[in-house]
């Protein structure tokens, strides 16, 4: 379940398959990006094998090919899909994974009737393909530390330019500790992203022992994207707000 992973509900789900954004009409050569949460990341090897994943309109199928795999710190892995052949425009097609359970398919929530539904995308005439440029780096505005039911949820928030919020934000978050850095993409929402966790998943999770740096790189929705921001320091929540 989409909303199970974001500190919603005082219960985890298992399993979920949903796209990053809420958009359902995209440019003909944008790229599709889907986060598998809990148990479904065991399909993740299984794509285009065992489970063929592709767009359909009637007897029409395209399939997506995987171009990048990348894996959150806490129960959730995106992959980033593009269709083998652009669809065509005007035409409204649904994502489907074949041989899945009713209850493992590649769902999206629609807060107008409070429900999840089968994905589809209606496909419009292909965007220009110029690299986005960010007019200012991403700014922290706030941190958050909540107690769930199964366990604290952690965020960092970074406004982000207005006339960005149609893009992706590529972060990469470095333990300065360890030297590992993780890389996720973000969706923009009301011109911020949110860095860390919820209570069962998240991109990244934050070690009190550890130290942390962070960069952010802004993507369009065909794959274009910016040069990397200089790293900053980043400083995780470190006491309960109670507010999320």
């Amino acid at each position: 379940m989409l909303l199970l992973y974001t500190g919603v509900f005082a219960k985890c789900g298992s399993n979920a398959i949903t796209p990053i954004s809420d958009n359902t009409t995209i440019h003909k050569n944008s790229v599709i990006i889907l986060e598998f949460y809990g148990s479904s990341q065991l399909l993740i090897n299984e794509l285009g094998k065992k489970h063929l994943i592709y767009l359909k309109n009637g007897d029409q199928q395209i399939m997506l090919v995987s171009q990048e795999v990348l894996k959150g710190e806490m129960q959730l892995t995106q992959v980033v899909f593009k269709p083998l052949t652009q669809p065509e425009e005007g035409s409204r097609y649904e994502l489907v994974i074949s041989n899945l359970k009713e209850n493992e398919r590649p769902t999206r929530f629609n807060p107008g009737n409070d429900k999840f539904e089968p994905i589809y995308y209606t496909f419009t005439a292909a965007a220009i393909t110029t690299a986005p440029v960010f007019t200012m780096a991403p700014q922290e505005v706030k941190k958050t530390m909540c107690r769930y039911g199964c366990g604290p949820a952690k965020w960092v928030y970074y406004k982000i330019a207005p006339e960005n919020k149609e893009n992706y934000v590529r972060t990469f978050v470095k333990n300065l500790t360890t030297g590992k850095t993780t890389a996720f993409i973000l969706a923009v929402e009301d011109n911020m992203i949110k860095v860390g966790h919820g209570m069962c998943a998240g991109a990244f999770t934050f070690d009190p022992e550890n130290l942390y740096e962070i960069a952010f790189r802004l993507e369009d929705h065909s794959g274009n994207y910016s040069q990397q921001t200089a790293a900053v320091i980043l400083k995780q929540p470190d006491t309960f707000t109670g507010t999320d």
